[in-house]
């Protein structure tokens, strides 16, 4: 006896249930509805890459490669989506034509991706490279800079010398009368209230960043019983100038205070920048045409706190 298999009503497999074409065609617009989600990934992809083809400086940035990278890990589950979602709408479309059509895109759709992934390896090889020569030229001038110091420090000193020689009778008369009217001091009190301390405004100079960052997290964004949206107006309250234009035109909410803060670190986080800020401050070290010991004090001061400022930077970028 041959047992006879009854298709029944909801059956996918029975060509004779109604609803069978209608389910076809729900499937075949999930598919195309995933397929364009798919699609929308790779055009931000696409967008990234442009932007740093088109202005390949931003490759100098210290986010640049993370992002880079980011998107690069994207790029293998976009091309297997888009082959899944295209292979399973070619056997859903009944249309003749478009089924041609869905067969002749697929290889081109991913070979498209392909050339992204391509792009994508060649911009990140560009920020490692751009990584690498950045800490050389850092390198390099903090060299150059500890050797002009050198030489500016031997003339600095006889500078010094041949000006204190002068001025030495003076300013001991000065301190030993100064010492014989001063009062006796009274004993320090063993308890002093410390001064409350205070984020300095920040206008958008490389040399004042990492302070103003410090200090603005260690008192600010830190500080638990403050909420983002008072975060963000004291941030942009103690920006100015060009600072303050980077992040004036968001509004005052919570969730802006991280948008707000990633912005200001993307345009002035950067390593080049904060050495190169420092650099000119020591080469703009004006020539001393009637030496003093005022003025080689001065000279003496600006170009160590721009050393040491470099100094600690580096110390700073190594740990961070």
């Amino acid at each position: 006896m041959v047992e006879t298999r009854h298709q029944t009503a909801g059956d996918p497999n029975n060509p004779n249930d109604p609803n069978n074409g209608q389910r076809q065609v729900a499937d075949r617009q999930a598919a195309i509805a995933s397929r364009s989600g798919y699609r929308s990934k790779l055009t931000r992809v696409k967008r990234i890459i442009a932007k740093f083809e088109g202005d390949e400086t931003l490759l100098d940035m210290s986010t640049a490669l993370s992002e880079i990278e980011h998107n690069l890990g994207l790029i293998p589950a976009l091309r297997d989506n888009l082959e899944k979602t295209t292979e399973r709408i070619i056997p859903l479309t009944e249309d003749p034509n478009e089924k041609a059509e869905e067969q002749q895109n697929l290889q081109p759709n991913l070979d498209e991706v392909d050339a992204q992934e391509d792009k994508l390896i060649r911009l990140r090889a560009k920020a490692r490279s751009s990584e690498t020569r950045g800490e050389s030229a850092v390198q390099s001038m903090f060299d150059y800079i500890n050797k002009r110091l050198d030489e500016q420090q031997i003339q600095l000193e006889v500078d010094r010398r041949l000006t204190e020689e002068r001025f030495q009778a003076s300013l001991n008369s000065l301190n030993h009368s100064f010492m014989s009217s001063s009062p006796k001091t009274k004993d320090v009190p063993s308890e002093i209230k410390l001064k409350e301390l205070h984020v300095p405004e920040f206008s958008g100079k490389y040399t004042e960043w990492i302070a103003f960052k410090e200090l603005f997290l260690a008192i600010i964004d830190k500080n638990s019983s403050l909420t983002d949206t008072h975060k963000l107006y004291y941030l942009i309250s103690l920006l100015k100038g060009e600072a303050k234009s980077v992040v004036e035109h968001i509004p005052i909410s919570g969730t802006n205070y991280p948008v707000a803060w990633n912005l200001l670190l993307d345009r002035y986080d950067n390593k080049m920048g904060i050495a190169t800020g420092h650099i000119k401050t020591f080469l703009s070290t004006s020539k001393m045409t009637d030496p003093n010991p005022d003025a080689v004090r001065r000279a003496q001061i600006t170009m160590r706190s721009s050393v040491q400022a470099l100094k600690a930077w580096t110390t700073w970028k190594n740990n961070f």
